[in-house]
């Protein structure tokens, strides 16, 4: 599994099988949960430093991911990582999700609101409760977390909802 998908795993909330975070903010994680899955893949690179840096592709070979295959072709050319993650966010949510109801990690629910309005809901199943698990193991119980933990919480406290994944 992805980080992508972990983040977005814990991201749901297991009551309403909505996003605990509004969807500007779910974009952008994943799209910054793409950039670090490329990363630690080492198929991009950061040149120069700060805010001046840029990051650009090193290894356009395919991942055997469809997912970070897509992600890998959106960055053409160098660019500034808030740029890199917007580009990536773009249209890559509903995929993320529709791949975690194929591997059977969420289920997809369509109801109307009002009987009117199509609303679908992704209600998570038990590997969303072990993540979250192994996030309160680390922040509320001091564990020490392997690199794949550490950049999930990073990404979980840029979208500033730590406080709703874990209690």
């Amino acid at each position: 599994m992805t980080l992508t998908e972990e983040l977005v795993l814990v991201l749901l909330s297991p009551a309403t099988g909505r996003a605990v975070v509004d969807g500007t903010s779910l974009d952008r994680a994943i799209g910054g949960a793409l950039l670090l899955d490329l990363a630690t893949r080492e198929r991009v690179t950061a040149d120069g430093d700060g805010a001046r840096a840029r990051l650009s592709v090193v290894d356009a070979a395919p991942t055997g991911d469809a997912l970070l295959d897509a992600a890998l072709a959106k960055l053409d050319r160098p660019l500034k990582a808030q740029k890199a993650v917007e580009r990536l966010a773009r249209g890559t949510r509903t995929l993320v999700l529709e791949r975690l109801a194929e591997e059977g990690l969420v289920r997809r629910e369509r109801s109307r609101l009002l009987g009117v309005l199509p609303v679908t809901t992704w209600a998570p199943g038990d590997s969303a409760k072990e993540l979250r698990g192994q996030l309160a193991g680390v922040l509320q119980d001091g564990a020490q977390p392997d690199q794949r933990l550490a950049l999930l919480i990073s990404l979980v406290h840029a979208v500033k909802a730590e406080h709703k994944v874990v209690d």
